[in-house]
């Protein structure tokens, strides 16, 4: 998994990278994203962005406590 380092130890995964990991399409991510069932991502940079490995993380565990 690919992830970015980000000052004051926040490390982010990019979006292809979560829906590698999940087993989901981009496209599925987005539809996802709408109906708010998986995290919403942080813009970083020109273009860019992701998602906190904590909150990923965290989201997993609530799932797995459902």
């Amino acid at each position: 998994m690919k992830t970015i380092q980000c000052k004051d130890s926040v490390t982010i995964i990019s979006i292809n990278e979560f829906c590698k990991y999940i087993g989901i399409s981009r496209s599925t991510f987005y539809r996802y994203l709408k109906a708010e069932r998986i995290p919403s991502p942080i813009k970083f940079g020109a273009g860019h962005s992701g998602l906190r490995v904590s909150t990923v993380k965290k989201w997993l565990d609530d799932l797995e406590v459902k």
